[in-house]
């Protein structure tokens, strides 16, 4: 009796799970359902929190920058005076040196070359001095902030030569110098005698009046 009941117990557990296979799990459905609403509904996911925190870092700061307690302004044409004077002969190369004195109340820098021109006896500007970090009166330049306290001064050499070359028997001289400081726009012509068989040659501003590396 037990033996020819067991296969008929089996196929009613058979029939019931293809049954309830057939139609579903409800509960499966519902949640998966809901889960497709939600995405559909949503359209975009939500900015996770570590983004907008970024965001926020990244936008610019309303603070404003100091200057550093110790920084000096450079010199400005107002207060220098400029003067040049000779700075000697050697093996046909002559020299003058345009000296920058600081003639105001407080310090201030300067960096770089001035422009200088030659002028001819009518007054006309004829040349300008090439800019070069050596020469043989001069030696070997670095271009670095020269920084000058109240009467100090800084200097650039301008160098020329005066023995003629190839066929020339003669050079032009230069009896002025237009000078214009460094970085900055205003000029002054200065009383100089400088020769020109070769173009003229200014070196950067240094420390102190010799304008010699």
């Amino acid at each position: 009796m037990a033996n020819s009941a067991l296969p008929v117990i089996v196929g009613l557990l058979l029939t019931a799970c293809v049954t309830l296979t057939a139609c579903g799990n409800p509960l499966a459905t519902s949640a998966a359902g809901t889960t497709a609403t939600a995405t559909e509904t949503s359209g975009v996911l939500p900015t996770p929190r570590a983004s907008q925190a970024t965001t926020a870092a990244d936008e610019p700061s309303s603070r404003t920058t100091s200057p550093a307690p110790d920084e000096v302004p450079a010199c400005a044409d107002t207060d220098l005076i400029v003067s040049v004077s000779s700075s000697g002969v050697a093996m046909g190369h002559v020299g003058s040196t345009i000296a920058f004195t600081n003639g105001s109340d407080r310090p201030c820098t300067l960096t770089g070359y001035p422009s200088v021109a030659g002028v001819d006896t009518t007054g006309r500007q004829v040349t300008q001095a090439l800019q070069t970090l050596s020469g043989y009166l001069g030696g070997n330049y670095t271009i670095a902030a020269v920084r000058m306290a109240p009467g100090g001064r800084a200097s650039a050499l301008v160098e020329g030569t005066d023995i003629p070359t190839g066929s020339a028997t003669t050079c032009p001289v230069y009896p002025r110098l237009v000078v214009t400081a460094p970085e900055q726009t205003n000029s002054q012509v200065l009383a100089a005698t400088m020769p020109g068989c070769s173009p003229l040659q200014v070196h950067p501003v240094v420390a102190g009046a010799t304008g010699r590396a």
